[in-house]
């Protein structure tokens, strides 16, 4: 096995987890809101408490994203070339 296969297989993995972790903290997040929905139908949100789960939604986001551009370039660099 080549450096560069074994890169690129390192860099697929790194990526998965970036795309888990990020997916992950997205849908608990979401979660937690329809749960506390559920539980409390007729409350007030507290002001800012929906913005707050926003921007932590939007940085898991990101952090999905990164790991999404880790993973095609980890795939790139671990598939075998074409000869001519």
């Amino acid at each position: 096995m080549t450096r560069r296969r074994a890169l690129g297989l390192f860099f697929i993995l790194l990526g998965l987890v970036g795309v888990g972790i990020g997916l992950t903290s997205a849908l608990s997040e979401l979660g937690g809101m329809y749960k506390n929905a559920l539980e409390h139908p007729l409350d007030e949100p507290a002001p800012g408490g929906e913005a707050g789960i926003s921007e932590r939604m939007l940085s898991a986001a990101v952090t999905g994203g990164v790991g999404a551009i880790i993973f095609t370039v980890g795939m790139r660099m671990a598939m075998p070339r074409r000869r001519r």
